[in-house]
C-alpha cells in the first residue's frame, strides 16, 4: 500500500511540474524531400498516425519522441516513442494537430498528420567542418536513459571484436578488473537484449555487426536493484533469409612465458525461413594463467613477527559451450521463443606455491613453504546449464514480456598442500569440495504508452538453491556442508516521457522482498534466517541547451554478496593463512547522484556516491585450540564495513577524428573518503583508526585509430592508473599498458579479418596492494601474465544476428550463485 501511494505521489509530481513549465510552442510545417506529409487542407475525421522515424543515414531510429500539439496554442495532446524499428502509431487523431518528432542531438521535425510517413531526422550541426573533422566519427547522443553511440558507418565499425568497440565507447574504460562504467563499475552488457553470462562472447561478436552501442549509467527499476550500470548492445539486422555463419580462431601467445599459448575458436549459424529463425553455436578456449607475487606482512599481535616469501600460482584450464535456439515470428507482433547453454570445463590443472621466512625480533626463526595443486576428476567434471523461454507481443497499444529461466551448476574439486616446516615438520593437507546451485526466474513486464511516454509495470520473482558440502583432513580446520536458499520477489513501475520544454524525463521504483536462509549441516549454532523489504527509486532527467547535452541522475542500489561469499569453507593456503566466506555478509547499499554534459565530440562526467555496508576483503584472527598465541593464524574472509564509504569521481572524455586518425581519450580521478574505526571492525580496543583517504587516484586513457587505404587499420592505445586508495587498500604501484595493433580486411564486403595485436608491451600492468587490518599489515606485489602478442581471423558468410527477444530472468541471482 505504501509503495503504491509512493508511486502515485511521484507520478503526480511529474506531472505538475510538466503543466507547469509548458509553453506554446511554434509549429512549422516542414516538408523533407523523402517525408510524406499530408496535405494542408482541413479534414476533421480521425484517423490513425503511424509511420516511420530514420537518421541521416536511412537506419530505425529508437526510442524516438514523437508528441501531438493542438493548434494553434501548442498544448500538448498525446505522445509516444518509437520501437526498435523506428516505427511508432497514435490513434484517432486529425489534420488540425501538429506531429512533433524530437530527439535530443537532432534537429525537431513538424508535420501536418503522419499516416504512412517516413520522417528523417538530421544531426543538430557541430561545426565539424571548422574543427576538421570528419564525417565518419562515431556518434553520441544522450538518450534519456544513457549515452548512445554509433558503430555502424563509423571507424568503430572494423576495430575488431566487441570488447575492442567497447572499450572505445565515451563512457567506458579499461579499469583494473576489465571494462568499467565512468564512475558506475563493472557493467551489466546486454545483446539485442539478453544478458551476457559469457564475457568471451565479447570477443567472438564482431564490431561490424553492431549497430550501435547504448550507455546506461541509471538502469530503471525493470533491471534488479543491483544492477549498477549496463551496456545495451544492438546489432544490425541484415536482410535476406537462408543459411548464415560465422566462425573465427584466434591465438595468444605469451612473451612471459613461451609455453603458455591460448588458442580459441568459434562458430555460430543461424537459418532464416519466413518468421522462423534457427541458430546454433559451439566455442572453445584454452586459457593459462600466472601470478608472480611477494607477500610481506607484520602482525602486532600476541607475539609480533615479521615475514615474507614469494608466492605464484600457475594453471591452466579448459572450457567450451555449446548453444542452441529458435525464434519464431507469429504474424507481426508476437514473438516465442527458447534457447539453450551448456558449458563444460573438463581440464584444469592448477599450481600454486608459497615460501615464508618468518622473523621475530629482527632474528630468523622458521621457514616453511607450502605446494598446492588442485584438479578435476572423471565424472566430476564442472558444467553449467542455462535455459530461457520466452515470449514478447503487442496487443493494441500493450506490449507483453515474458521470460521463464532455468539456471544450473555444479562442481567438485579436489587439492592436496604439502607443507614442509622448519620447526613443525611436514604436513600434507586434502580436501575436496563440492557444491551445486539451481535458480528458476520470471519475469513479466507490461509497457503501454500513456500521454506523453510510456508506463511500464512489471514483476520479477527468483528461487535459488546452493549447497556445499566441504571436507578437509590432515588439519585443524574443520569440515563443512551447508545449504543457501534465497528467494526473491519483486514488483516496479517507471514511467518516462518527453516534454520540449522540460525535457526527457524518467522516474520509476522497484521494490524487493528477499527471504534468505543460511543452513549448516556440521553445526547447528551456525543457522542465519533474515528477510529484506526495500524500495529502491530513480529518477534521471535530460535536456538539450542548445548545442549541449545534458543528464542528471539519481538512484539507490544494492548488492548481495555472492553465494560463494556466503560460503564457510575454509581454503588452506599455509599455517599462517587461511581464507573463506562469511554466512554473516549483508548486502551493502550505495546512493548515487551523477552529472553528465556532452558537447561536440567533448563529454564531462561527475558522479558522487555513499556505500554503507560496504562488502570487502578482510584479514582477522583465527582461533582455535591448536593454535599458540605466539602463532597468530590470518583468517582472509569478506566483512562489511562498518564506517560509510564515500567517492567523488570525474571525467573527461574527447573522441574526435581529423582525417584518418579518430582519438578516443579519457582522463580522470577518483577520490574517496573512509576513516575505519579498527577497534570496532576488527574487534580489538588496542586498534587505531586508519584513514584510506589521503591519495586520490588519476586515470588516463588514450586510444589512437589510423585508418589507411585498401581496409587497412592500425591501433596505438595506452592506460594508465596512478597511486591511490580504492576502498580499505592503497594501491602502491602505476599502472601503464601499451598497446597496438594491425588489422586488415579482405574480400569486397569486408568478411575476411585478420588482426595481429599485442598488449602490455612495457609489462606495466601489474597490481600492488597494501592492507592494513589493525593488526596486521600486508603488502603484495602482483604481476600476471598480460604481455601478449595475439593474431585472431575471422570469417562470416551471409551472417545474421539472432531475432532472438529473450531478455531472461533473475540474470543478478544466477550471476552469484556460479
Amino acid at each position: 500500500m505504501m509503495e503504491r501511494t509512493i508511486w502515485k505521489i511521484l507520478t503526480f509530481m511529474c506531472l505538475c511540474v510538466v503543466l507547469s513549465t509548458a509553453s506554446p510552442v511554434r509549429a512549422r510545417a516542414t516538408q523533407h524531400s523523402s517525408s510524406r506529409t499530408m496535405g494542408k487542407s482541413v479534414r476533421s475525421e480521425l484517423a490513425d498516425w503511424k509511420g516511420k522515424v530514420l537518421d541521416e543515414s536511412d537506419k530505425a531510429m529508437p526510442y524516438v519522441n514523437i508528441v501531438v500539439l493542438s493548434m494553434p496554442d501548442s498544448l500538448v495532446l498525446d505522445g509516444t516513442v518509437t520501437d526498435e524499428d523506428g516505427v511508432f502509431s497514435l490513434p484517432s487523431h486529425t489534420d488540425e494537430e501538429i506531429l512533433m518528432v524530437t530527439m535530443i542531438g537532432y534537429e525537431t521535425e513538424f508535420l501536418h498528420g503522419a499516416d504512412g510517413a517516413v520522417i528523417h531526422l538530421r544531426p543538430v550541426p557541430e561545426m565539424l567542418a571548422e574543427a576538421g573533422v570528419k564525417a565518419f566519427m562515431p556518434k553520441t547522443k544522450l538518450t534519456g536513459q544513457g549515452m548512445s553511440t554509433s558503430v555502424r558507418g563509423t571507424v568503430l565499425e572494423n576495430i575488431g571484436s566487441a570488447k575492442d568497440a567497447l572499450s572505445r565507447v565515451p563512457g567506458v574504460y579499461k579499469g583494473r578488473n576489465g571494462l568499467e562504467v565512468i564512475g558506475r563499475g563493472k557493467p551489466v552488457v546486454y545483446i539485442n537484449g539478453r544478458r551476457v553470462q559469457d564475457e568471451s562472447e565479447l570477443e567472438r561478436l564482431r564490431s561490424n555487426e553492431i549497430q550501435n552501442v547504448e550507455v546506461i549509467e541509471n538502469p530503471g527499476a525493470g533491471y534488479d536493484a543491483s544492477v549498477n550500470c549496463v551496456i545495451r548492445i544492438k546489432t544490425f539486422r541484415p536482410q535476406g533469409e537462408g543459411l548464415g555463419f560465422n566462425m573465427g580462431l584466434s591465438d595468444d601467445q605469451s612473451l612471459i612465458r613461451k609455453s603458455f599459448n591460448d588458442p580459441s575458436g568459434y562458430a555460430n549459424f543461424n537459418y532464416r525461413k519466413g518468421g522462423l529463425d534457427l541458430f546454433a553455436g559451439a566455442n572453445g578456449t584454452v586459457f593459462n594463467h600466472l601470478q608472480s607475487s611477494v607477500i610481506t606482512g607484520e602482525i602486532t599481535k600476541g607475539s609480533p613477527r615479521y615475514q615474507e616469501g614469494p608466492f605464484e600460482v600457475v594453471s591452466e584450464s579448459r572450457n567450451y559451450t555449446l548453444n542452441a535456439g529458435f525464434n519464431y515470428m507469429i504474424g507481426s507482433n508476437h514473438f516465442v521463443g527458447a534457447r539453450v547453454d551448456y558449458t563444460r570445463s573438463p581440464f584444469l590443472d592448477y599450481h600454486q606455491q608459497m615460501y615464508s621466512d618468518v622473523f621475530r625480533s629482527g632474528e630468523l626463526v622458521e621457514q616453511v613453504k607450502s605446494v598446492s595443486e588442485n584438479w578435476l576428476e572423471d565424472g566430476n567434471i564442472p558444467t553449467v546449464l542455462a535455459v530461457n523461454t520466452y515470449y514478447n507481443g503487442t496487443v493494441g497499444k500493450l506490449n507483453i514480456d515474458f521470460n521463464a529461466d532455468y539456471y544450473g551448476s555444479g562442481n567438485t574439486f579436489f587439492s592436496r598442500v604439502e607443507e614442509t616446516s622448519s620447526v613443525t615438520g611436514n604436513a600434507e593437507i586434502e580436501s575436496k569440495s563440492e557444491s551445486e546451485s539451481d535458480m528458476y526466474a520470471a519475469k513479466l513486464v507490461l509497457a503501454y504508452p500513456i500521454w506523453l511516454g510510456r508506463f511500464q509495470i512489471g514483476t520479477e520473482d527468483t528461487y535459488a538453491l546452493r549447497g556445499s558440502d566441504y571436507s578437509i583432513t590432515g588439519t585443524y580446520v574443520p569440515s563443512s556442508s551447508s545449504r543457501v536458499k534465497e528467494e526473491n520477489y519483486a514488483a516496479f513501475a517507471d514511467y518516462a516521457f518527453y516534454h520540449p520544454v522540460l525535457g526527457q524525463v524518467s522516474a520509476g521504483v522497484r521494490y524487493e522482498y528477499v527471504r534468505f536462509r543460511y543452513h549448516s549441516l556440521t553445526s547447528n549454532e551456525d543457522e542465519i534466517s533474515r528477510k529484506y523489504s526495500n524500495l529502491f527509486p530513480s529518477v534521471t532527467f535530460a535536456r538539450a541547451f542548445g548545442p549541449v547535452q545534458t543528464q542528471l541522475i539519481y538512484s539507490i542500489k544494492t548488492s548481495r554478496p555472492s553465494f560463494s561469499n556466503l560460503s564457510d569453507n575454509m581454503m588452506y593456503h599455509s599455517k599462517f593463512i587461511l581464507q573463506s566466506g562469511n554466512a554473516k555478509l549483508q548486502p551493502q547499499t550505495t546512493q548515487q547522484v551523477s552529472m553528465t554534459a556532452r558537447w561536440n565530440f567533448l563529454t564531462a562526467i561527475a558522479q558522487y556516491s555513499r556505500t554503507d555496508d560496504a562488502i570487502v576483503s578482510w584479514g582477522r584472527v583465527y582461533s582455535n585450540d591448536q593454535i599458540t598465541d605466539d602463532d597468530v593464524v590470518v583468517h582472509v574472509l569478506p566483512v562489511n564495513l562498518v564506517n560509510p564509504f564515500r567517492e567523488l569521481s570525474c571525467y573527461l572524455n574527447a573522441s574526435p577524428t581529423i582525417g584518418i586518425w579518430t582519438m578516443n581519450y579519457t582522463v580522470g580521478i577518483m577520490k574517496q573518503w573512509l576513516d575505519i574505526d579498527m577497534s570496532r571492525q576488527a574487534g580489538y580496543e588496542e586498534a587505531k583508526v586508519v584513514s584510506f583517504s589521503r591519495k586520490p587516484m588519476f586515470i588516463a586513457q588514450t586510444f589512437n585509430s589510423f585508418n589507411f587505404k585498401n581496409d587497412w587499420m592500425v591501433e596505438l592505445g595506452m592506460e594508465y592508473h596512478s597511486k591511490g586508495f580504492y576502498q580499505n587498500v592503497y594501491l602502491a604501484n602505476t599502472v601503464c599498458d601499451l598497446s597496438c595493433s594491425v588489422q586488415k580486411a579482405f574480400l569486397r564486403d569486408k568478411s575476411l579479418v585478420v588482426r595481429l595485436s599485442a598488449s602490455d608491451l612495457l609489462w606495466k600492468q601489474r597490481s600492488d596492494v597494501q592492507s592494513d587490518y589493525g593488526f596486521v599489515n600486508f603488502i603484495q606485489t602482483n604481476a600476471f601474465n598480460t604481455k601478449k602478442i595475439s593474431l585472431s581471423v575471422t570469417y562470416r558468410f551471409n551472417s545474421a544476428s539472432s531475432k532472438y527477444k529473450g531478455t531472461g530472468a533473475g540474470k543478478d541471482t544466477a550471476s552469484r550463485i556460479k
